[in-house]
């Protein structure tokens, strides 16, 4: 400024507030120590809990219309059951209940609860089949063993 000396500066008043607003924080005052605004700044009315009826079904009536919200339980997909039969029971069927295992997720990922029930429901079936399957090959497999060495060991026996 011209014409004024480093005191005059200094003692020029500040503008005035302006109504309505509040000061900011931080002009025209000291500098503090404190790194960190101070407790209660910024977000301190935020709720911290979940508003009372959250999750909840609520009925709503308008002028005699009644609406209701209802919730569909989003069905199993049994992958985990589909890769362990995959890899202890039987791998053919296993395989099929690992892709109808993940067309669970991807029908209710495009909002259709049917096809993803129905594709819940193929995976269990096909998933049930392989472990019977597994156990079919186990019974099967334990007769051959019992049949064969009951004919060697008598074939054995007979020619001594």
């Amino acid at each position: 400024m011209e014409g004024y000396s480093k005191d005059q500066e200094a003692s020029q008043p500040a503008y005035p507030p302006q109504s309505g607003y509040a000061p900011q924080p931080g002009y025209g005052q000291p500098p503090s120590d404190q790194a960190y605004p101070p407790a209660g700044y910024g977000y301190s009315n935020q709720p911290t809990q979940p508003p009372p009826n959250y999750g909840q079904t609520i009925p709503a009536s308008t002028a005699g219309v009644h609406v209701t919200t209802v919730t569909q339980a989003s069905p199993p997909n049994y992958l985990g059951l589909a890769l362990f039969v995959t890899f202890c029971c039987f791998w053919p069927t296993g395989i099929c209940a690992i892709v109808k295992a993940t067309e669970v997720n991807n029908a209710l990922n495009r909002g259709d609860h049917a096809g993803a029930q129905a594709a819940s429901d193929s995976a269990r079936k096909l998933s049930y089949i392989s472990i019977g399957c597994g156990i079919a090959s186990i019974v099967i497999s334990v007769v051959f063993i019992i049949i064969y060495y009951v004919v060697v060991a008598a074939s054995i026996s007979s020619s001594y």
